[in-house]
């Protein structure tokens, strides 16, 4: 239906006419706020210091006496090793599994921490993304890590959602993917940390002090998550290698403490891990140090060098302190003191 142009202008003209003649209502001002009201206390209320508190010092509180918790151990028949801690302080349990091999068995510096790695970017039932959620649903804290002396995975949850937590950790030590894919994304993120740490003093005098102290061809010699050079060389099969020889129930402890008994605790264990198998190897051998072409006087010197960077005097100090050799084994103590005397000038 057209509607005349000339009717449209006129209801216009006719609601104009009407606004026009109405009246236009303007509120009135509203009142300011009234100004605060300032109360003086110290009028009110006189202040009396009391001074005979000040007669006798405070008494201590009692002492805090620190109770160990009780570790109980359990072994499964395939040779499982299984330590639990109850702790009944908060609903939350934590998990560790853990094998005493890694960097003995690494083919180039820096599989084992990239095989640690590699273990949390998916299994061969979940990608990295549905491994992910599957953690984030469930509100579980979780990591993987590799040092000198073993490797492993660790997590906590809380009570209600621990036997979901251990069975997704199972998954990833028993069944890593070691996609292509993933190790590409790991190598270049490896890279760049690399690449940063060449400006950390921290770093590098980690990285001298274990080259210096330990020989060419010990399984400590190297920096933990190797160099440039190693990490652009790791390939997937280095990988799968190294977790086949080192996860194996023979070399793993699976421990676990918080709000949990030990029967519970070795039923989730013995229903999860109950059926891995696998053949133990021979005990490991690490070289004892000094044994190399060097002699015990060149590695003090080099060491007494490295102290000269006053940078890294205390991170020295530090290392030192929980380092695996003891600093007698190798140099006398008057060496070594003498050493740090000359850094210090």
């Amino acid at each position: 239906m057209r509607v005349n142009r000339s009717i449209v202008l006129a209801i216009f003209g006719l609601l104009a006419m009407g606004c026009g003649n109405a009246p236009i209502v303007v509120p009135p001002p509203q009142a300011p706020p009234p100004d605060p009201v300032i109360m003086n206390n110290s009028a009110a209320l006189p202040m009396v210091e009391d001074p005979s508190f000040r007669k006798e010092p405070p008494q201590p509180e009692a002492d805090v006496r620190f109770v160990p918790p009780k570790i109980e151990e359990a072994h499964l028949s395939n040779g499982l090793r299984v330590l639990v801690a109850e702790r009944r302080d908060m609903p939350i349990v934590a998990m560790q599994i853990v094998v005493d091999r890694g960097l003995d068995l690494q083919t180039l510096p820096g599989v084992a921490t990239m095989t640690a790695t590699m273990m949390l970017t998916g299994t061969k039932s979940r990608s990295a993304l549905a491994l992910s959620d599957d953690l984030a649903a469930i509100g579980a804290r979780y990591g993987a890590w590799a040092n000198h002396d073993g490797m492993g995975v660790r997590g906590q949850a809380l009570r209600e959602r621990f036997p979901e937590l251990f069975a997704i950790l199972v998954d990833v030590v028993r069944n890593p993917a070691f996609d292509g894919v993933e190790l590409e994304r790991e190598r270049a993120k490896r890279l760049t940390t690399l690449a940063a740490q060449t400006d950390v003093p921290d770093v590098l005098m980690e990285n001298a002090v274990e080259e210096k102290l330990y020989p060419l061809g010990h399984p400590y010699h190297a920096p933990l998550n190797g160099d440039e050079a190693s990490t652009k060389a790791i390939k997937a099969s280095d990988l799968v290698r190294l977790h086949e020889a080192a996860f194996r129930p023979e070399h793993a402890t699976v421990a676990i403490a918080g709000d949990i008994d030990r029967a519970s605790a070795v039923a989730l264990v013995e229903k999860h891990l109950g059926n891995w198998v696998g053949k133990a190897l021979p005990k490991r051998r690490i070289p004892i140090l000094g044994r190399s072409g060097k002699t015990k006087s060149a590695y003090c010197s080099s060491i007494g060098r490295a102290l000269r960077n006053r940078a890294c005097r205390l991170r020295w100090l530090a290392y030192r302190a929980s380092t695996r050799i003891s600093m007698r084994s190798w140099c006398s103590i008057r060496s070594w003191v003498a050493n740090f005397r000359a850094a210090s000038t």
